[in-house]
């Protein structure tokens, strides 16, 4: 027992006469000298001091289960430190000055390939010079709790840059005190490395088994993908090596990488997909149009040494699957034109000629969409019905609508990502589970001239033209006198789109403007329409040819 409670003990018994006061007493007394009053004081001592001596061996036995206590706290916390290390994970905490507490788990050497005990916690997770300013406020506003935790936990590091590229993903929890006020983050580090592989290898026999089901179903249209992708990736080049660069170039190279993204899952090409991705988001850091160029330079020639490789690992599916058992031999589009050229005199068989080896049927062409939509829901978790076609299946020559035709797939894109509900929002809107996308066509004439409709719809949310309008006005866009119609078109403008985030599907604004300017360069329309939580509609308006302009190259040729 300290000497302070001992004191406060003596007090308690005794009164605030000190001990030397009672000890002279007893002097007094010995020496015969004491009066009546001493006398009674040293009777009332005698009286209490049994009681005194009882406090003070029960503050001994208090201080030894407090020992006791102690020691079996120490091997609790033995015991935690213990457990907390084989899990596994790295374990540590930070608090509002961003400095790190001095418990944490010893994992956190190998994760984090330091321990954090006393370290600032950015430079723990390694954040980059550039960002340091970003982070110190992130965490003035954790602690500041003006904004909700988990909204911030949402923008904090998500992954910790392993030097040996191992998967480390980082977590966070709250630690508060009995007010609730938060006082300090615990951060959990997790080796998330086998997972990672065994999705990537997942993913790419996925891409396999998907090429290879494109090629036994849909040889056309896997070739035509890979020659639009050839085609798109050449124009790219040909942009980013422009002695004039600008931001026309970067504009058209997105769009065609864009235009790429779009449909390489329907042919199971998913790491393009993802090296694509890539490139788009690094493109939206670039400052100045030098380090643009240099980089989209270097970004699209790796895109294209990307698509050729896939090309080379599967070239035994692509030579053998695709191969027809049938003898077959290849003609150039331009020969045969000049074939049906010669056939004008009999305009029933230079019909039946077109129709039946230059042609396709509209529908043919757009059914391998079918795949893209299903893909992207299944991936979404929104059950969608095949791909439903009506009106006319219209004989189109494809190479006269390549551009439009690859374009397409942003459509679809966006109305499985944006247009088709979660299945429980479908539910509670009195809806099937099942989304539907429909495909309409037909020929129509006006002034003299044959024009090929679609309409492709989708019934889900709809466009709110509110949410477009604010969006426009953010972007210094008056819409105060726009119609309804007007304002929901400005979704085909460069850079436009009303999502919150960016994702590997939408979120950019480069899809629909680049389905909008291939329908434009091809002298065509195209506009939406939509009922709010009911449908949206795309209709595409395209002057109609047959195969009068690849006619007329052969003529030249």
């Amino acid at each position: 027992m300290s000497s302070k409670k001992l004191s406060r003990q003596l007090k308690r018994v005794f009164g605030d006469k000190s001990i030397e006061n009672r000890l002279s007493a007893f002097r007094s007394v010995l020496s015969g000298e004491a009066t009546a009053e001493i006398k009674a004081e040293l009777e009332l001592f005698l009286i209490r001091f049994p009681d005194f001596l009882q406090t003070v061996d029960e503050s001994y036995m208090r201080l030894d289960d407090k020992a006791e206590g102690n020691g079996g706290l120490i091997d609790l916390n033995h015991t935690l430190d213990a457990m907390m290390n084989s899990l596994g994970q790295g374990f540590f905490l930070f608090g509002p000055d961003g400095i790190c507490h001095s418990v944490c788990s010893q994992v956190c050497a190998d994760l984090l390939e330091a321990m954090p005990s006393g370290r600032a916690v950015a430079e723990v997770l390694r954040v980059p010079d550039a960002e340091l300013d970003t982070f110190k406020e992130w965490c003035t506003l954790l602690f500041g709790e003006r904004v909700g935790f988990e909204s911030l936990i949402d923008i904090a590091p998500a992954v910790f840059p392993h030097s040996s590229g191992r998967a480390i993903e980082l977590s966070y929890r709250a630690v508060r005190d009995t007010s609730g006020r938060l006082t300090q983050v615990l951060v959990i580090a997790t080796d998330y490395t086998d997972e990672a592989r065994a999705k990537q290898e997942t993913s790419r026999l996925q891409g396999y088994v998907t090429l290879v089901m494109q090629v036994l179903k849909n040889k056309t249209e896997l070739k035509r993908f890979i020659a639009a992708a050839r085609s798109l990736l050449d124009e790219a080049l040909k942009h980013a090596n422009s002695p004039h660069f600008g931001i026309e170039d970067i504009n058209a190279i997105r769009r065609g990488i864009h235009t790429i993204k779009g449909a390489t899952s329907s042919f199971g090409f998913r790491q393009l997909k993802d090296d694509i991705h890539e490139v788009e988001s690094h493109i939206e850091n670039l400052t100045g149009l030098a380090e643009a160029q240099n980089y989209l330079l270097q970004g699209v020639t790796q895109l294209r040494e990307r698509f050729e490789s896939i090309l080379s690992e599967h070239r035994e599916i692509l030579r053998e699957v695709i191969g027809d058992t049938r003898p077959t031999r290849e003609i150039d589009l331009q020969d045969l034109m000049a074939f049906a050229h010669r056939l004008e005199p009999n305009p029933t068989l230079r019909k039946e000629f077109e129709e039946q080896f230059v042609a396709t049927p509209l529908w043919r062409i757009l059914e391998g969409f079918n795949l893209t939509v299903q893909s992207i829901a299944e991936d979404m978790k929104k059950p969608i019905a095949a791909l439903v076609f009506e009106g006319r299946n219209v004989p189109v020559v494809h190479e006269l609508y390549a551009g439009v035709f690859a374009s397409l797939s942003h459509v679809f894109v966006n109305m499985v990502d944006h247009g088709i509900e979660a299945p429980k929002i479908r539910r509670k809107r009195g809806k099937s589970m099942l989304g539907r996308i429909s495909v309409k066509s037909d020929l129509r004439e006006s002034q003299g001239r044959r024009y090929l409709h679609m309409w492709i719809s989708d019934d889900g949310n709809g466009i709110d033209v509110q949410a477009v309008a604010a969006k426009a006005e953010s972007q210094g866009i008056d819409t105060t006198d726009l119609p309804e119609q007007e304002i929901m078109n400005l979704i085909f403008a460069p850079g436009f789109s009303t999502a919150t985030e960016v994702t590997e599907l939408s979120g950019r604004g480069i899809g629909l403007e680049a389905l909008r300017v291939s329908v434009e360069l091809r002298g065509g329309s195209i506009t939406v329409s939509s009922v709010p939580e009911q449908s949206t509609t795309f209709h595409i308006v395209l002057p109609y040819s047959t195969s009068g302009e690849l006619d007329a190259a052969a003529k030249a040729a």
